[in-house]
């Protein structure tokens, strides 16, 4: 006689019932993992996707709720449990409890109770999100540093490439430039002086874009000295002011008064700002705001440029540092602009940051030292 004809009918009853449960937890775990092998999905939408199928691993599936804690983060809706009749099973990555999972029975009968493999598969559910998470923050972090690596190479081959040709090129520029201003104040046609006029132009435009690079390449020196930010911020608006009138754009300036002289490149920063205002004006349709303030935070200088314009897209967003990336038409940018800006501002010892929402406008943040050592 085998086994099963051994088994009264109520023993084989329950090891049918016992048998339903264990495949039930096998399938909700089959599931999980299922959903976690996705690599076209992001961290939330996976995690959503696994919350819906762990109420199907319960004894008592119909009225089984679950939700799902990550960080700040909450998947689900959180109803408080009846303390008899929920489990739960944390998070924990790198040794830090960093959330959980909590299935309870919303049902009016709290005699309603969870089975000790229902604990256990909860516990490794909660693992598979472990490992889910770490993952992905893994993978995460890999592309930035590659990013920051891609980043960092195109940094230094403008430095080699700027010091390798910077003063081969300035040497006839600045011929250019005299002979092309020592023919225009000859007696010439005018069409002949309009050409000079241009080669002059093209001339000037050039030695700036080598300056640039310089700036890029850390080969261009810094005057560090006593300034007054404000003075240069009154300075660079006054001189953006056709440019903004034209297009009917208003600049604001709020100066923290407490902020007094400090050290740094008077010309350098005056590009900073220049180039910062001009990009917010250029953004711009009429009637719209340019905000530039500062304030004082500790031992640093707060300066902020900020407008109300269309903001930036966010495909574009991690671009915009990026030496020769530019949105703006062929011809009309070098793409320089703001990657200069960020090396001018890491050179005085400070660092930028952008914020941008589609819609709402974009600000630019520069931290600087009041204590610079160079």
């Amino acid at each position: 006689m085998d086994l099963s004809s051994r088994l009264s009918g109520q023993s084989r009853q329950e090891l049918i019932s016992f048998l339903r449960e264990r495949v039930k937890e096998l399938s909700c775990l089959y599931e999980f993992q299922k959903i976690f092998q996705k690599t076209d999905s992001d961290l939330i939408q996976l995690l959503e996707e696994a919350r819906r199928v762990i109420p199907a691993g319960m004894q008592h599936s119909e009225f089984a709720e679950s939700f799902i804690i990550l960080d700040a983060i909450t998947l689900g809706d959180i109803t408080k449990p009846d303390s008899k009749s929920f489990i739960e099973a944390l998070i924990k990555i790198d040794g830090r409890n960093r959330g959980k999972i909590i299935v309870y029975y919303n049902s009016p009968d709290h005699s309603l109770n969870f089975l000790e493999e229902e604990k256990l598969l909860l516990n490794k559910l909660a693992d598979e999100i472990s490992w889910l998470v770490e993952r992905t923050e893994q993978k995460a972090i890999q592309q930035q540093l590659e990013e920051q690596m891609t980043r960092s190479d195109k940094l230094v081959l403008v430095g080699e490439i700027a010091a390798g040709f910077a003063h081969e090129i300035n040497t006839p520029l600045g011929s250019i430039l005299g002979f092309s201003e020592l023919l225009m104040n000859m007696d010439l046609p005018e069409e002949a002086k309009r050409d000079l006029q241009r080669i002059h132009h093209a001339a000037l435009h050039s030695r700036e874009i080598v300056k640039r690079m310089m700036m890029l390449s850390g080969d261009y020196p810094l005057q560090i000295v006593p300034n007054n930010i404000g003075e240069c911020i009154n300075w660079s608006v006054e001189m953006l002011g056709p440019q903004a009138a034209a297009k009917g754009v208003q600049i604001s300036v709020t100066l923290d008064k407490e902020i007094d002289v400090f050290s740094f490149d008077r010309i350098q920063m005056i590009q900073v700002l220049l180039n910062l205002i001009s990009n917010a004006v250029n953004a711009l349709h009429e009637g719209g705001n340019v905000y530039v303030e500062t304030r004082k935070e500790h031992d640093n200088i707060v300066l902020i440029v900020r407008d109300n314009g269309p903001g930036i897209l966010p495909e574009l967003r991690e671009k915009i540092f990026t030496p020769f990336f530019t949105t703006g038409k062929i011809g009309q940018s070098a793409g320089l602009g703001l990657a200069v800006v960020q090396s001018i501002i890491r050179n005085h010892g400070g660092e930028i940051t952008m914020r941008s929402h589609t819609g709402k406008g974009t600000e630019f943040c520069i931290t600087l030292p009041t204590a610079l050592n160079k």
